[in-house]
């Protein structure tokens, strides 16, 4: 048998250099099956069963098989090894221009790393373990997609280092990921070099590596917020005008590496770190953080500020002060007339309050028109003043100039856009006030009812879903502020008027029965004097935050705080600053006289924060959701 397959063997080789042979070979068979060139079967023993034996084509490692010449794709295509390094046959593809492996696996992806695209993430401290947080991202160029893998280490090795591997399904640039492993075993700075299925490269990057942490307290109460911030203004680190970081106080406890950083809110972060040294124990020293990045909003927001610090105070929150835009105002109302924003007294006062004071912080706040008619008025919202532009904010008491139906309309029409309107009910408008707020709330919404004898017992008669009323007798009245310590009104930049006190002096003032859903009560109508009876449900003095829209039932004359009088001018400025006061004002005894004498019943009223605190609201208002894009 042996002979036999030796002499088949010769025959077969001599047949296949000398000339093309048309039947088929067998090797331990005579008889081949004349589908093949070539019919290997297996040899039988004396009791005719098969012997179990296989082929065998050449083994070799993976870099064997790469040292073969397959510079002539056609003649290397279907070439067959097995490859000992992956268990598996291995054939080469011509299309592809690679080995593939019949288990299924692509081959290497070819592949080249662009060394300005390296990104080195997370703060690495000597014997701790490298985390989630430390890794290292970079962007890779593929020519050939398959299986990559890369590998960044250190020389000398410093016991940690980055590892990151996948598949590329296609060709282009990829952003790949390398994860870092192990810890750090000495301080210093770390040189790292990759080596990838792609073969090495000659980028690098360095890794520096800090002391243990230091343990150190936040002072959060002395922490200082510094710069200007505006929104689309990148912040800045340089010195002109000012920079942008923030000042906190930090006591310390053990040498070490400090960091403290923010996480980035509304577009902006802010970081700082140092090595705290032996003689820094025991000390307070002032560090400042230094901001980044571009706010992306148009009012104050929260930043926590966290330190790696694994003990005492290590966490603080801080309020970023952003700037308001440059925005515009406009007036209705009589000049120099004291129950209305034309009075420069009042004008002036909230003007002087923003620029000066500094309160309120926005970059300008300018008169775009004023108007004394109703109908001038109407014109000037309703077809745009000055090529379209829209007051931001509209200011409005209406004592003297009642909105007819074609200014309630289009003042409904404004705020219904996003414009800000702050609004007072004239003496008597019970009317034009129902056509201005069924515009803005819906149509049918309000309707007429009085009360008119002096304790208010008498019930309402109304029209409409909600109702409206006329107090008839309500001059100089006094209203108790709710308790609401976190509302932007109440609790305002010109102070918390929870619980204290605002006063009408009209003999007419207009409240509602029901707010229109999501508003909220400032005042209620009921007080312990002539208003005893009402429900305190009814509201006299409120807003709609959604509808940007602010409701006094009563327009009050203001003053300068040289004017003592207790009976008029509940409003009251100084004269100097702008800034509001209170005052003794109004009454709360069962009487129907406006008696100017002093009685146990006037309190402390403070309309003239009120006011401001509304103002500061629609400032807010229009630069976050108002007419005009801020």
């Amino acid at each position: 048998m042996r002979k036999v397959f030796f002499i088949t063997v010769l025959n077969w080789l001599y047949l296949t250099t000398s000339f093309v042979y048309s039947q088929s070979i067998g090797i331990n068979t005579e008889n081949p099956n004349q589908l093949t060139d070539l019919d290997v079967q297996n040899v039988l023993n004396s009791q005719g069963d098969t012997i179990p034996r296989g082929i065998m084509i050449p083994r070799m490692t993976e870099t064997q098989r790469n040292s073969i010449n397959v510079t002539n794709k056609s003649t290397a295509n279907s070439l067959i090894i097995y490859n000992i390094d992956e268990d598996c046959y291995n054939y080469y593809m011509r299309s592809e221009n690679e080995w593939r492996s019949l288990c299924g696996t692509l081959g290497n992806a070819v592949f080249t790393v662009s060394c300005g695209s390296i990104s080195v993430n997370g703060t690495y401290i000597i014997n701790t373990a490298t985390d989630g947080t430390h890794y290292v991202l970079l962007t890779v160029d593929v020519t050939k997609k398959g299986i990559w893998s890369i590998v960044a280490t250190s020389n000398p090795n410093n016991g940690y280092s980055f590892v990151g591997q996948g598949v590329f399904t296609s060709a282009g640039q990829q952003t790949v990921k390398l994860v870092g492993q192990g810890k750090p075993a000495a301080v210093r700075t770390d040189a790292f070099s990759f080596d990838s299925s792609s073969g090495g490269g000659a980028c690098n990057f360095s890794i520096s590596i800090k002391p243990q942490v230091a343990i150190y307290a936040l002072h959060c109460a002395n922490a200082v917020v510094n710069g200007t911030y505006k929104k689309n203004t990148p912040l800045t680190s340089s010195p002109n005008p000012n920079p942008n970081t923030i000042s906190i106080s930090v006591g310390i406890s053990t040498a070490g590496y400090c960091e403290i950083k923010t996480p980035v809110t509304n577009g902006i972060w802010f970081e700082y770190s140092d090595i705290f040294l032996a003689g820094d124990v025991g000390t307070t020293k002032t560090v400042n953080l230094q901001g980044y990045g571009t706010p992306t909003v148009n009012y104050d927001f929260p930043i926590t500020v966290l330190s790696n610090s694994p003990e005492r105070n290590n966490i603080c929150s801080i309020t970023i002060p952003i700037i308001f835009p440059p925005m515009t105002y406009a007036i209705i109302g009589l000049a120099n007339d004291a129950h209305t924003w034309n009075a420069d007294k009042r004008k002036n006062s909230f003007v002087t309050a923003l620029s000066q004071a500094g309160v309120v912080k926005i970059q300008s706040f300018t008169m775009l028109w004023n108007s004394t008619t109703a109908n001038n008025a109407e014109t000037l919202i309703r077809n745009g003043y000055n090529g379209g532009q829209y007051p931001d904010v509209v200011l409005y008491f209406a004592d003297g100039i009642n909105p007819d139906i074609n200014l309630s309309a289009t003042l409904a029409n404004y705020v219904n856009k996003g414009g800000v309107l702050i609004f007072g009910a004239g003496n008597g408008t019970q009317a034009e006030v129902k056509y201005l707020l069924n515009g803005i709330f819906g149509s049918g919404m309000y309707g007429n009812g009085v009360v008119s004898n002096i304790d208010g017992s008498i019930t309402i008669n109304m029209t409409g879903t909600f109702g409206l009323a006329v107090r008839s007798m309500s001059y100089r009245n006094d209203y108790r502020i709710n308790t609401l310590p976190n509302d932007q009104i109440i609790n305002g930049p010109f102070g918390d008027l929870s619980g204290k006190y605002w006063g009408e002096d009209e003999g007419n003032s207009v409240f509602v029965t029901q707010l229109p859903p999501g508003s909220t009560q400032i005042c209620s109508v009921n007080n312990p004097g002539t208003n005893k009876n009402l429900n305190p449900d009814y509201s006299i003095v409120w807003y709609n935050d959604s509808k940007n829209f602010m409701y006094f039932g009563d327009c009050a004359a203001v003053e300068w705080d040289t004017n003592t009088s207790k009976t008029d001018y509940p409003t009251i400025y100084n004269q100097a600053t702008g800034l509001p006061k209170s005052k003794p004002f109004g009454y709360w005894v069962t009487t129907s006289t406006a008696s100017g004498a002093s009685n146990p019943g006037e309190q402390y009223v403070c309309n003239g924060a009120l006011e401001l605190n509304a103002v500061a609201w629609a400032i807010q208002r229009a630069a976050v959701a108002g007419i005009n894009p801020h």
